[in-house]
């Protein structure tokens, strides 16, 4: 009989909100490494404002995949929206102007709600930027690196760091670093 694999990192129990669309409790969910919370009902989610701020700059998905959740691109929230932790008036902001698509945005609490596909277009939003290309150009610079190169790239980063940093406090090291690329490449 085969040993089950190793058990997947489960989400701490975190106290039930309910979407502020549809007002059915949210799930927790995995997506591109983060937790964020789910509306089974109107495929929204509800991410803390750091979380979509890393969703953005991560290339888990690909094109298509992200295309593909475009599908579930519903109508925009009627707002304003009431944030499902402090229950004080989400704000919103365009998502792609000039598209009619907004973000509903707490800023007492930090967290963001997307409707259902505006998550994906957030994304793609991104990678079509002028800094998503940049920042994709110098993740593949850094994936082409020759092995002694990147080790000793990786053993520097971990020096920034210092000792046993768990990786992904590593990864946001090395996200700050392309960051900090990318800004003095535009000047």
């Amino acid at each position: 009989m085969p040993k089950p694999g190793p058990k997947p990192p489960s989400r701490p129990a975190r106290r039930p909100l309910p979407c502020p669309v549809c007002r059915v409790p949210l799930k927790d969910v995995r997506y591109e490494g983060f937790w964020l919370r789910l509306c089974a009902t109107c495929k929204g989610f509800l991410a803390e404002r750091h979380v979509a701020e890393g969703i953005e700059r991560r290339r888990i998905r690909t094109r298509a995949e992200l295309e593909s959740e475009l599908k579930d691109l519903s109508r925009d929230s009627p707002g304003p929206l009431t944030c499902p932790r402090c229950r004080g008036e989400m704000g919103q902001r365009p998502l792609l102007p000039p598209l009619p698509t907004h973000l509903d945005h707490c800023d007492f609490c930090g967290l963001i709600w997307f409707d259902g596909g505006e998550l994906a277009m957030f994304q793609l939003a991104y990678e079509t930027s002028r800094k998503g290309a940049i920042r994709v150009d110098l993740q593949k610079r850094l994936q082409a690196m020759s092995p002694g190169r990147k080790a000793e790239f990786e053993r520097n980063v971990r020096l920034l760091v210092g000792p046993g940093p768990d990786p992904g406090l590593l990864e946001t090291v090395v996200t700050g670093l392309l960051d900090a690329l990318y800004e003095i490449r535009s000047r």
